[in-house]
């Protein structure tokens, strides 16, 4: 039961122990999220300090932003008017403003400080012209998009003597800005246009050979790694039944007669990038018309038109075989153009309008526009909505700290009193320790009280073996002294030697008794053997005779020993019989005073424990070390007077 008892009481010490190393594990990781919260929320708390400092420093930063970028563009529009039309033209002036949120751009004259006119409406055609290549221009390269742009008849407005201004201008911002540019003109450029390539357009769309392109006689060498279209071919399309324009890097000009078919290429442009197809494209006479334009390292964009039907697009390899199955052929919805298109050849629209490729008869290019679609276009005031993203974000973090901050205050209470809980139960981690002590000191208690039993088991052992040697002790003393023994022991086996002697010598006298009747037989037997007639009853009574001639002999020899025996009694000498009995009560004796002594000592041992567990039970002030009841004295754990308590304690752990 003992065992039992202090098995549960270590099991439940061991559990209790995992629970407070569950305890410990936990406050530790509070302890770790605790420092965490301090510094998230430390942070937070930090950051929300410095909202107004932080907010400041946006508004400054939107207000550089928007001086640089718009006196950037200013320059820029105000130099190509002054190289163009001459320095004493106004200055052009951009100004931005956020209208709900959003950035709006006006172009305007700049008359003064505080005065300006409206450009599209107050000024004339050619200055608007040289605005609008500058908006064109600029938002072609702020698009990110293939810096190529189309001027159909870009010069009109634009007096004679002014006209090599504007295509040197024109020079200068492909140079600088990697664009190539395609210029239809009806001026002869070939005579001022230096370093423009000259292509001209002669014959009549109503010819069987149609209109011919006269390309430039030095046709430039293409590397594979030069970005530019190569040539514009045309197919039956309109006036042209197979021609191929040749362009070179910069400005290409294309020159010839008015209403001959300078315009188709603009059409044709249109009709691959913007997706303006219709049946008159298609020449007379002819039920389908195809666009060609040469890509870098010899690929090639084809665009055909069948008469009633949707146009195709198709990338063809330097073999002309179809480049890819994974590019569509044919738009999803009519008037749509396929994306990869757009992505890949990097012409289309922005915003919804087309600053590569403008219509002749729609020259003017985002000065009718409203002032939110002119920033967007230019991209300009993208600075104004990075910083109102900046401020979105900042904002979003601020209400992140806020939340940081009240679900880390809200968290960080909850750990504090969870670790009040937690420091309530690790403050009897030590009492864990006095109790494995204690139950160890117990478990020692145990054995010394098993040791204890285990010698009062023995005192009882001795005590009846006590008993027994008394008893035998008293027998003992009724048993005659050793020369009476010996005497009797002497008699003993006298009487028993006689008494053998007695019974052989009888059964022998009854043998004699027997032969001499056997011989009393034998003796009236003849002397000499009769002759006998042969006969089986004769052979039989001959064995018979002689079996007991054989058998007289023996007996003779036994009445001969027999005669040899002395008439008396003899006398025996030897008593090893006796002594060796007398060693045996000399060795119970010694036996019996070994044990008397061993049972003395055995009793003082059990004083001296019952001495030292009473001063226990005393030290445990006479309380039970396993159900906590009252005890007198160590003699109920030594006679098991305690034992209910301890079935009962035991009842208790397994509960």
């Amino acid at each position: 039961m003992i065992d039992l008892t202090s098995q549960s009481m270590r099991r439940d010490l061991d559990d209790a122990s995992r629970r407070m190393a569950l305890a410990r594990g936990e406050h530790n990781a509070l302890a770790s999220r605790k420092a965490e919260l301090e510094t998230s929320v430390g942070l937070a708390k930090g950051r929300l300090d410095k909202k107004k400092d932080v907010e400041q420093f946006i508004e400054d930063l939107q207000a550089d932003a928007h001086r640089k970028r718009v006196a950037d563009f200013e320059k820029l529009l105000s130099a190509l008017v002054f190289e163009v039309l001459g320095s004493a033209e106004k200055p052009i002036g951009l100004d931005l403003e956020i209208e709900r949120g959003q950035p709006s751009l006006d172009i305007v004259s700049r008359i003064a400080a505080d005065l300006s006119e409206d450009i599209f409406e107050d000024e004339g055609g050619a200055k608007t012209n040289i605005i609008v290549l500058g908006l064109r221009l600029i938002a072609i390269v702020r698009s990110g998009m293939r810096r190529f742009v189309v001027l159909d008849e870009g010069d009109c407005w634009i007096k004679d003597d002014r006209v090599p201004l504007f295509y040197s201008v024109i020079k200068d911002a492909a140079r600088k800005l990697g664009m190539q540019c395609f210029a239809i003109s009806h001026h002869n450029t070939s005579k001022f246009a230096e370093g423009i390539s000259v292509a001209r357009v002669s014959g009549h769309p109503e010819n069987n050979d149609g209109v011919q392109i006269e390309n430039n006689p030095r046709p430039h060498r293409w590397s594979d790694e030069e970005e530019g279209f190569r040539y514009i071919r045309l197919i039956n399309f309109q006036g042209y039944v197979d021609e191929t324009l040749r362009l070179h890097p910069g400005v290409n000009a294309l020159i010839g007669d008015n209403n001959i078919g300078k315009s188709c290429f603009v059409r044709a442009l249109r009709a691959i990038f913007y997706g303006e197809s219709r049946d008159t494209l298609i020449r007379r006479g002819q039920t389908s018309c195809t666009v060609e334009i040469g890509l870098r390292e010899g690929y090639i964009l084809q665009w055909t038109r069948h008469l009633k039907k949707n146009p195709t697009w198709r990338l063809l390899a330097p073999n002309r075989a179809v480049f890819s199955d994974d590019y569509d052929t044919t738009p999803k919805s009519k008037g749509a153009v396929p994306e990869w298109v757009l992505k890949d050849i990097g012409v289309g629209p922005i915003a919804g309008l087309d600053p590569h490729i403008i219509k002749q008869k729609e020259p003017i290019f985002l000065l009718n526009k409203t002032g939110p679609t002119r920033a967007a276009v230019l991209s300009i005031g993208q600075e104004s909505s990075h910083i109102r993203e900046m401020v979105r974000t900042y904002k979003k973090m601020c209400d992140e700290d806020g939340q940081i901050i009240k679900t880390g205050e809200a968290e960080m209470g909850r750990i504090m009193q969870r670790e009040v809980r937690l420091n309530a139960a690790l403050a009897n981690e030590p009492m864990i320790d006095e109790l494995r002590a204690a139950l160890n000191q117990l478990e020692g208690m145990k054995d010394e009280t098993a040791r204890g039993e285990a010698l009062v088991k023995k005192i009882d052992e001795v005590s009846k073996d006590n008993a027994r040697l008394r008893e035998a002790a008293g027998i003992l003393s009724r048993l005659p002294d050793q020369n009476e023994l010996t005497k009797l022991e002497r008699d003993v086996r006298r009487s028993a030697e006689l008494a053998a002697i007695v019974d052989r010598f009888e059964r022998t006298a009854s043998e004699v008794a027997a032969n001499r009747k056997r011989q009393a037989v034998l003796e009236g037997l003849p002397r000499e053997l009769p002759v006998l007639t042969p006969s089986d009853e004769l052979i039989r009574v001959g064995k018979a005779i002689k079996d007991t001639m054989i058998a007289n002999d023996g007996l003779r020899a036994k009445i001969a020993v027999l005669n040899a025996i002395p008439r008396d009694v003899p006398r025996l000498d030897d008593v090893s019989g006796a002594e060796r009995l007398l060693a045996d009560i000399e060795r119970t004796v010694a036996a019996i005073s070994e044990t008397r002594r061993r049972q003395a000592a055995a009793k003082l041992e059990a004083d001296r424990i019952k001495t030292e567990m009473n001063e226990l039970v005393e030290d445990m002030e006479h309380s039970c070390p396993l159900c906590g009841g009252h005890v007198e004295d160590a003699s109920v754990f030594i006679h098991g007077a305690h034992a209910h308590t301890h079935h009962h304690v035991q009842d208790h752990a397994h509960a």
